[in-house]
């Protein structure tokens, strides 16, 4: 199986990785793990509200994923 790690944060922008990921998540031999550096439910920019699976500081090898996904975001001046 194939890991992907997508990191998430408040106001990333959901549609941007809603195509991609749909189609990791629907392959069997493909996951997404989300993560984040807190454990508490992020909010998309479209409102929609995600819990990460595992915080930033858990994973302490890149040994095991194939890859990371960062949506972008808006920059709040």
């Amino acid at each position: 199986m194939k890991n992907y790690l997508c990191y998430l944060y408040e106001g990333f922008v959901d549609f941007e990785i809603g195509l991609a990921l749909t189609e990791i998540n629907l392959n069997e031999k493909l996951q997404v793990i989300y993560i984040a550096y807190e454990s508490t439910p992020l909010k998309s920019s479209a409102g929609m509200t995600i819990i990460p699976d595992k915080k930033v500081s858990e994973i302490t090898s890149s040994n095991g994923y194939d890859g990371i996904i960062i949506p972008g975001g808006f920059l709040d001046l």
